[in-house]
């Protein structure tokens, strides 16, 4: 995604970049694209003042239009670092001796209430139950009462605490996003009432927010999701090895042995 609206400037030797009519979004490592030359941005100031990591070395630039963003830096990657650790995490859950074929809210089990007999389903409540189908007609009376997994609180494992972390930095992201998006979108009105002359100012503004809205909508999401996972897959450290298949009717206890 990259934001280009407007006119920007530049002196040579200068790190400033400066825009007029501009919405800049910008975080450190993305690319800033002018005149075919390229450089590294340290950070957005405001809608109208980047600040490059370097000076800029090229010519100087006054007002034009053929400008580009590139959003490639780290900041716009952590929901992708944050994904990866937490199926990293799920996976070493599936691979230890409690095995179900789906998981979610406790809600959300009648969603397979059409599956086979000794089709598990983990309900990720407050506590997280499992229960098994044991007969196959379609309700929700198919279902076993359900088997409690306790576990005791325990020191946070790397990956778990890395999970958490990743998950505050996407929700840091999204948040600036919207942020971004919020102030274009003031601007966009501001131009369009301030006169007939400024309409076509004011329409490109007012689009760059919407797109700048749908991705900041799209960040906050995965990253509330990514909090979510990150809070029930990084809460609890558990030593697999002592977990054992219990009789039915009897309950997990993730805790023994920490």
């Amino acid at each position: 995604m990259a934001t280009s609206a407007g006119l920007v400037s530049v002196t040579t030797g200068s790190p400033v970049v400066s825009g007029t009519l501009t919405s800049f979004m910008a975080a450190e490592g993305d690319q800033l694209v002018l005149r075919g030359l390229t450089a590294v941005i340290d950070r957005a100031v405001s809608s109208s003042q980047i600040l490059l990591k370097q000076p800029w070395s090229g010519p100087s630039i006054s007002g034009v239009a053929d400008w580009d963003i590139s959003l490639t830096g780290p900041y716009w990657q952590s929901t992708v670092v944050t994904n990866k650790r937490l199926n990293d995490l799920i996976a070493r859950f599936e691979a230890g001796p409690i095995k179900w074929d789906a998981a979610g809210a406790p809600a959300d089990r009648a969603q397979y209430n059409d599956q086979g007999v000794g089709f598990v389903y983990l309900s990720l409540g407050d506590p997280w139950t499992l229960y098994t189908k044991i007969k196959n007609t379609g309700g929700e009376s198919d279902w076993s009462a359900g088997q409690e997994i306790r576990g005791s609180p325990a020191e946070s494992t790397v990956e778990a605490q890395a999970a958490r972390d990743d998950a505050r930095l996407a929700a840091g992201a999204a948040g600036g996003s919207a942020g971004a998006a919020q102030t274009a979108a003031s601007q966009a009105a501001g131009h369009a009432g301030t006169a007939l002359s400024g309409a076509s100012t004011a329409t490109n503004q007012a689009t760059l927010a919407a797109q700048q809205a749908a991705a900041a909508a799209a960040a906050a999401a995965a990253a509330a999701e990514a909090a979510q996972l990150a809070r029930l897959v990084g809460a609890l450290s558990y030593d697999m090895g002592n977990l054992s298949q219990p009789a039915t009717g009897s309950a997990f206890d993730f805790g023994s042995g920490l």
